[in-house]
């Protein structure tokens, strides 16, 4: 039953009900109080419908997620690392009945001190899966949204990184002497081509039509398939890497690549300048080369010329050299 008091010049509302921890909140009028209780029970009454008669932790239905959901995604990888965080946190241990929107805020302001803000966003939506699975699939609900007071982080600001003629010079000098060649090829080719660190690793030699100069990527992270023109250094790069593997083109791990880019950016003093960058720069060279906004789409696999344009930062010297005559 839900009760509500006053107490120090403001309104304490209650509500128990027997199998459930009860639910309190203070409000400045009785009005407030009186509607928040009768929305409480209304929800406790729905949740004891769908509930099963043994509840799960936060954590175990993260777990659930992954085994469920999760693993049909192509970034089942990167997803499963976040609900492990979430499966760690304090809250991951709460009988998912009962953590409360308190909990919640608690744990993104937290998230909101050690991340940036694009990955505060990818953390929300996941959280709000994960709990319209419990809803939806378990049937097991919690009473109010613990989202609620939460405001969905709006969407980072694009970078705009790009390397200046020597900055790209000096970057293609520096692999030319890292002694991980099949790392060094990688990387180059990352600029060559645009495409993600995930497609390269991907790389099959029959994926390969030497005599065209195309390049087949079977899945991409859309989900759709695609095929690309390389450039010619793009082409002798794939063409020295299958002399050595004639199956996998780059046999290296993704963990591999990452603690090798970090350890490379850190020792040649670049290091603001992230992996994914190089797909930016490649995007808006082809750009400065010419290729039309379809073209350029052939290659990057953006479905949404929006998305395309956050990946183009045309350099103004470029522009100017077309027209300034």
């Amino acid at each position: 039953m839900g009760s509500v008091r006053r107490r120090n010049g403001k309104w304490h509302a209650q509500v128990r009900r027997k199998g459930w921890q009860s639910f309190t909140k203070t409000f400045q009028t009785k009005k407030d109080a009186t509607s928040w209780c009768i929305e409480i029970e209304k929800q406790l009454t729905l949740s004891s419908q769908t509930t099963t008669p043994s509840s799960k932790t936060l954590s175990e239905v993260c777990d659930l997620y992954r085994q469920i959901k999760s693993i049909q995604k192509s970034g089942y990888r990167e997803e499963r690392y976040r609900l492990q965080q979430i499966a760690a946190s304090p809250v991951g241990r709460m009988d998912i009945r009962y953590i409360t929107d308190k909990q919640v805020e608690d744990y993104f302001k937290n998230l909101e001190q050690n991340l940036n803000t694009g990955t505060v966003r990818k953390m929300y939506f996941l959280f709000k899966s994960v709990l319209q699975f419990s809803n939806a699939d378990l049937g097991i609900a919690t009473p109010l949204n613990p989202l609620s007071n939460i405001k969905v982080p709006k969407d980072s600001t694009p970078r705009t990184k790009r390397l200046n003629k020597d900055e790209r010079e000096f970057l293609v000098l520096a692999l030319q002497l890292l002694r991980n060649k099949d790392l060094a090829n990688l990387i180059e080719f990352a600029v060559e081509s645009g495409m993600r660190r995930s497609e390269i690793l991907r790389i099959h030699s029959q994926d390969i039509d030497v005599r065209t100069h195309l390049l087949h990527i079977p899945k991409a992270k859309n989900g759709h398939s695609r095929t690309i023109p390389l450039t010619k250094r793009a082409s002798e790069i794939l063409n020295e890497q299958h002399s050595k593997h004639p199956i996998i083109l780059f046999p290296l791990t993704a963990n591999a690549v990452n603690l090798g880019w970090q350890r490379f950016r850190k020792k040649i003093e670049m290091s603001e300048l992230r992996f994914h960058d190089l797909r930016h720069e490649a995007i808006s060279t082809f750009f400065e080369k010419g290729l039309s906004i379809p073209e350029v789409q052939l290659i990057s696999g953006h479905r949404d010329v929006r998305q395309l344009f956050r990946y183009t930062h045309i350099n103004p010297e470029s522009v100017r050299n077309k027209y300034f005559l």
